[in-house]
């Protein structure tokens, strides 16, 4: 899938040996975590104990992906998933989700093949059928929408031998669609950095681009740094997710990598081909382009990029930006009662959200609070009701508020279980002026 290329400068070398070591341990945790889940199959009561799972099979019933188990043990259990889809369809008819007590089986189609959710959670269907799209989405980065017509072709075609080490990929994001909040609200987070500096780096990107280059992005770790693109080449924020995970999550970040990926927003069909450069810490280059042979001129334009990165210190600035941390919600207002938030710019698709504090500091409170905004943000954006312009609800647990301003901005509040809903209003407020006195260091703009 990618190959490693030598050069006279290769930004790898600097990389720390605590990163390296960091980088190991993510990679081993990834891989216990497969291979702790990999033997689990339908006859088994550990496999019936996740509160979601995600399958992905062909029309055929040939077993592609599961988030949990054995395929080929599961091969059965997904073969009746496919059948009920096709029985559905001898009556000209489609089934888009089942309801069993507590459990929610939710099917989408895309093509020759055939994605499910099964879950007990309280994630509405809506939200369980965009994680299922970008599974297909992260499939297609892989394979391009080709797969579809080679699967049509050839019916028993097992798809799973050209997604050989890609698990780790789709286990991540899996695991980011159920924690990471740039997934539910379709949406970039940018690292926060003073406006000059982004502008310096920026600078470097479009002094040394090449014709061919479509994009030059850095990113740092999860967040993105700097962005530069042709005319008329807008980036979607799904794209630009899946190919962050791809990133991160293959190993490409660890060196330097030559390799072909599919946007699928961009282009579902064919393949963008990518010279990904480690800089420093969590630091990556990732310059795309459509020609096949400009691999010299993009290593080129790489070297140039990283000294002039280094010779104004904006690696070094990035990575104190990053180990700084994030900010915190006192600095936003005057209501104590505020635990946290979430903003997107309806202009930018960025979004942007405070460090996680007590309650929600530990990895469950994390994930209670997801379940609030994703909540939440089902009830704004639900399906077939009046759209909410200003939501409010009291739990025993939190207050929440959503308040929605179409094509301008997005806003999920919550606060303590007590506060009043003028104070909650007040908060957002004060969120409003404080995101507008910030937007320069919060968004790329």
């Amino acid at each position: 899938m990618s190959t490693s290329t030598d050069t006279t400068h290769n930004p790898a070398d600097s990389k720390s040996p605590s990163t390296k070591i960091s980088n190991r341990k993510r990679w081993e945790q990834k891989s216990r975590e497969i291979s702790r889940y990999e033997q689990q199959h339908n006859k088994d009561p550990a496999w019936f104990a996740h509160e979601k799972h995600m399958l992905c099979v062909t029309w055929a019933g040939r077993p592609v992906f599961s988030r949990y188990g054995d395929t080929t043990k599961l091969n059965a259990y997904m073969g009746v998933l496919s059948a009920i889809i096709s029985n559905y369809h001898r009556m000209d008819d489609k089934v888009r989700c089942i309801v069993a007590g507590k459990w929610k089986f939710v099917f989408v189609e895309k093509g020759p093949l055939y994605f499910f959710a099964i879950s007990s959670t309280d994630e509405s269907v809506k939200q369980l059928r965009q994680q299922l799209d970008y599974v297909h989405s992260q499939i297609l980065s892989v394979l391009t929408m080709k797969i579809h017509t080679m699967i049509e072709s050839h019916g028993k075609y097992d798809v799973r031998g050209l997604l050989t080490g890609t698990q780790p990929l789709f286990m991540n994001l899996i695991d980011e669609c159920d924690s990471n909040v740039c997934y539910l609200l379709d949406s970039v987070a940018c690292l926060r950095l003073n406006r000059p500096d982004r502008a310096k780096i920026t600078t470097i990107l479009r002094k040394y681009r090449t014709k061919s280059l479509l994009y030059a992005i850095i990113l740092a770790g999860p967040y993105l740094v700097s962005l530069v693109r042709g005319k008329d080449r807008a980036l979607h924020p799904s794209d630009l997710l899946i190919l962050t995970n791809f990133v991160n999550n293959s190993g490409l970040h660890q060196t330097e990598s030559w390799t072909p990926v599919c946007l699928p927003q961009f282009n579902p069909q064919g393949y963008l081909y990518a010279l990904v450069s480690h800089l420093i810490g969590d630091m990556t280059l990732v310059l795309l382009t459509l020609d096949t042979n400009e691999l010299p001129k993009l290593k080129t334009s790489k070297e140039n990029i990283v000294a002039s990165l280094q010779a104004q210190n904006s690696l070094n600035t990035v990575q104190r930006s990053l180990s700084n941390g994030f900010f915190s919600v006192d600095e936003v207002g005057t209501v104590p009662e505020l635990v946290h938030f979430l903003y997107k710019s309806g202009v930018t698709s960025q979004s942007v959200c405070p460090k996680y504090t007590p309650p929600f500091h530990t990895p469950q409170g994390k994930k209670a609070l997801f379940r609030h905004y994703q909540h939440i943000f089902g009830r704004v954006c639900a399906r077939g009701s009046k759209r909410h312009m200003v939501y409010y609800e009291v739990t025993t647990t939190a207050t929440i508020l959503g308040w929605v301003r179409q094509d301008e901005f997005e806003l999920y509040a919550v606060l303590s279980p007590l506060v009043t809903k003028v104070n909650a209003i007040t908060a957002c407020n004060d969120i409003l002026r404080w995101i507008k006195r910030e937007e320069s260091t919060l968004f790329i703009m």
